[in-house]
């Protein structure tokens, strides 16, 4: 493989590990969703004690998970300038992206942590709305199996 293609494919995987670091670290991103708890109390039917318990769940989450995005987006910018360079140090660039990983990882493993403990506290017809939620979505015309 030439030079010029493993740095352009190194660029790729810098972009993608660098646009998903900012995507929110709960249902979704925040953008799409202005408030996403309204949403899944609405489809969910939660009590206001759920609610409440869900909310201080997401809170606790995005606390937790700060300092995990503020270093994935510090680890980026340095990949960044090392892929810049003339002479990119290899080893530097594949650490980076170790460190990206291993704490992107970490966040993914919190909230499914999160998301499990949440679950619990659900009842069985909550569950049931809940497992539909997380369903992928299709597109298309009718169901393709």
């Amino acid at each position: 493989m030439s030079k010029t293609v493993k740095v352009l494919a190194l660029l790729m995987i810098v972009w993608l590990i660098g646009s998903s670091a900012y995507a929110a670290p709960w249902w979704g991103g925040r953008e799409r969703q202005k408030d996403p708890g309204k949403q899944l109390a609405r489809r969910l039917k939660l009590t206001p004690a759920q609610q409440e318990q869900f909310k201080s769940a997401r809170e606790k989450l995005e606390k937790e998970n700060k300092p995990l995005f503020d270093k994935i987006k510090e680890r980026s910018e340095k990949l960044r300038t090392e892929m810049g360079k003339d002479q990119p140090d290899q080893r530097a660039i594949e650490q980076s992206i170790k460190e990206i990983n291993g704490w992107r990882t970490e966040i993914e493993l919190k909230r499914v942590n999160s998301l499990l403990a949440l679950k619990a506290s659900l009842t069985p017809e909550q569950r049931q709305e809940y497992l539909k939620m997380m369903q992928p979505k299709r597109f298309g015309r009718g169901s393709r199996k």
